[in-house]
C-alpha cells in the first residue's frame, strides 16, 4: 500500500514531471508542419535543407534559424487558431481573456455584450493557450439551445478538442451524473436536488473536473446553487470557477420553489473564494471574504452590440429604478444610429407572457 504524505497537486505536479515532456512534443508538431507545409507548397527540393539542419545543429539554433517563434512553437494550436483565439476582442472582453491569476472570476454582462464570445475565447485560451486538458472542464446552462450554440463556437476555435468539454444544461448534468432518464417516479425539477443530496452524502461522486463555467448565472435558484456548491467541493484542487450573468435581466424568477435570486450572484465571491491550506493570497483565519483577492476578480461587459443608441438610453434610464443592482456604470451603445421604441403596459405577468408568446410565434 502506498501512502501519500501530502495530495496531488494537477497543475504544480504537473510542471515538475510532464510540462517538458509536453511542450517539446509540442514543438516537435510544429516543426513536422513546417515540413508538410514546405513540401507542399514548394516541393521536395526546398526540404532537404530543413531535415539536413533539423538533424544536424543544435536544436534552438535551429528554431532561430528557421524563425519559429517562441511562444507560439510552444502552444498546441496552429497560428491561424491562435489568431482567431485573440482577435476581435474589446477592451472589456480582453481584461477577462487576459487574467490568468484569478480563480473565481464573475462577469456582470449586459446585453449584447458579447458574453458567449468571451466565455469561448476564454476557453479555448485555457486549452490551447494555458494548457489545461478539456476533459476537465465542465460548462453548465439553462437551455439545450444555449449549450449547442456554444459547443459550435467551441469547435471553430479548438477543433476536436471541443468534444472533450462537457457542455451541458443544470438538469442534463443532474441526470448524468444519476445514471437516469426522466420517468414518472421522478420529475425533471427533482433530479438537481436528488443529485445534489447524493453528493453530499458520499452517495455519489462526480467526475474529476477542475474548471466550472456557469452561463446565465442571474437565473441561479437556491436549489441550483446548492447543486453547483456540492459539485465545487468535489472538484480537484487547482480548481477555476467562471461565471456570467446580468443582474437585471433575473427573468426564471416564477417558478415557485425554483425562483431564481439575485443574492446568488452576490454570494458567488465568498461561496467560491479559496480557503486552500497552500493558498496564501487568502486569510484562512477569516470568515470575511476579500473581494480585492487576487484569486476573485469581478469584471463588466457593458458595451451593447445589438441595439440602437436611443435604446441603451433608455434602458440605462429605466436601470436607475432597479434597486439593488450589482453594475454600477451605464450601458454603452456601439451603434450609434437611432432606432425604434415602443413602451407597452401590461396589466399582469400572466398577460404579459400570453402577449409577448404571441407575438413570437
Amino acid at each position: 500500500r502506498i501512502e501519500e504524505s501530502t495530495p496531488y497537486q494537477v497543475r504544480r505536479d504537473y510542471d515538475k514531471s510532464l510540462k517538458h515532456y509536453y511542450h517539446h512534443k509540442t514543438e516537435a508538431i510544429h516543426i513536422l508542419l513546417r515540413f508538410f507545409n514546405t513540401l507542399v507548397q514548394n516541393g521536395w527540393e526546398d526540404c532537404k535543407d530543413y531535415i539536413t539542419d533539423y538533424f544536424s545543429i543544435p536544436y534552438e539554433e535551429f528554431k532561430k534559424q528557421y524563425d519559429f517563434d517562441k511562444k507560439l512553437i510552444q502552444l498546441p494550436v496552429t497560428p491561424e487558431r491562435y489568431k482567431q483565439i485573440l482577435s476581435n476582442l474589446n477592451s472589456e472582453q480582453s481584461k477577462i481573456f487576459n487574467d490568468a491569476k484569478s480563480r473565481a472570476i464573475l462577469v456582470l454582462a449586459g446585453p449584447g455584450s458579447g458574453k458567449t464570445k468571451t466565455l469561448v475565447h476564454k476557453i479555448a485560451a485555457l486549452i490551447t493557450l494555458e494548457g489545461h486538458k478539456p476533459e476537465y472542464f465542465l460548462m453548465l446552462t439553462h437551455g439545450r439551445a444555449a449549450a449547442n450554440e456554444f459547443r459550435q463556437r467551441l469547435i471553430k476555435l479548438v477543433g476536436n478538442l471541443a468534444y472533450d468539454v462537457d457542455i451541458m444544461t443544470f438538469h442534463a448534468y443532474a441526470l448524468q451524473l444519476l445514471g437516469r432518464r426522466i420517468s414518472e417516479n421522478m420529475a425533471l425539477n427533482q433530479t438537481i436536488d436528488l443529485a445534489t443530496q447524493r453528493i453530499q452524502s458520499s452517495k455519489l461522486t462526480p467526475p474529476a473536473k477542475s474548471m466550472l463555467i456557469l452561463d446565465e448565472y442571474q437565473d441561479i435558484s437556491a436549489k441550483t446553487f446548492r447543486f453547483i456548491s456540492a459539485l465545487w467541493s468535489t472538484m480537484i484542487s487547482d480548481k477555476q470557477i467562471i461565471a456570467v450573468g446580468d443582474d437585471d435581466q433575473c427573468i426564471n424568477n416564477f417558478n415557485g420553489d425554483d425562483r431564481a435570486d439575485i443574492q446568488f450572484m452576490r454570494r458567488f465571491a465568498q461561496q467560491f473564494t479559496f480557503k486552500d491550506a497552500e493558498d496564501k493570497d487568502i486569510d484562512n483565519t477569516s470568515e470575511e471574504v476579500n473581494i480585492n483577492s487576487s484569486k476573485f476578480s469581478q469584471y463588466n461587459l457593458l458595451t451593447n452590440y445589438r441595439s440602437k443608441s436611443n435604446l441603451i438610453d433608455f434602458a440605462n434610464q429605466y436601470a436607475q429604478n432597479i434597486p439593488n443592482r450589482l453594475k454600477t456604470s451605464p450601458l454603452e451603445a456601439s451603434q450609434k444610429a437611432p432606432g425604434y421604441i415602443k413602451i407597452t403596459k401590461h396589466t399582469s405577468h400572466e398577460r404579459m407572457i400570453s402577449e409577448v408568446a404571441k407575438r413570437i410565434i
